[in-house]
């Protein structure tokens, strides 16, 4: 299921920015059409600001498939890095890899939890639902 931005309202991205998290992403370009799917992976400190950066140049509507909060940049370089070298046979003009969201995001978590398998992670869906909680709540204590 694509991951709609705007789950990231200006409450979570400042509880994120406070707690100094980093996001594993994967973007897709041809969702939908398995022969043509094309996947990118990265890492940002806002992924708002860096999905619509990205959709700002691209030629099609991007889909946002995976995001995976890791603690901070340096984790989510290690990982976004590490997929990049894994799926190296697959790599396209531009960054893109010809593999298909659900394929990059099954690598981006067997990456994460073989560099880092002691840090906490979450994914999107996660994520959200427990800052949602935690706002609810009334309390913010900067880590998720």
């Amino acid at each position: 299921m694509p991951i709609d931005l705007a789950d990231y309202a200006k409450p979570i991205r400042d509880q994120l920015r406070k707690g100094e998290f980093a996001a594993v992403y994967v973007v897709t370009s041809g969702a939908g059409i398995p022969s043509t799917e094309m996947s990118r992976v990265g890492y940002a400190l806002d992924l708002v600001a860096t999905i619509t950066r990205l959709q700002a140049s691209a030629p099609a509507k991007l889909g946002m498939h995976a995001a995976l909060w890791v603690p901070n940049r340096a984790i989510a370089t290690n990982i976004s890095k590490a997929v990049q070298c894994d799926m190296m046979p697959t790599r396209r003009d531009g960054g893109w890899f010809a593999a298909s969201g659900a394929t990059m995001q099954r690598a981006v978590e067997l990456a994460a939890f073989r560099i880092h398998p002691g840090a906490v992670m979450l994914w999107h869906a996660e994520l959200v639902t427990q800052l949602e909680e935690r706002t609810r709540r009334g309390g913010s204590s900067g880590k998720a």
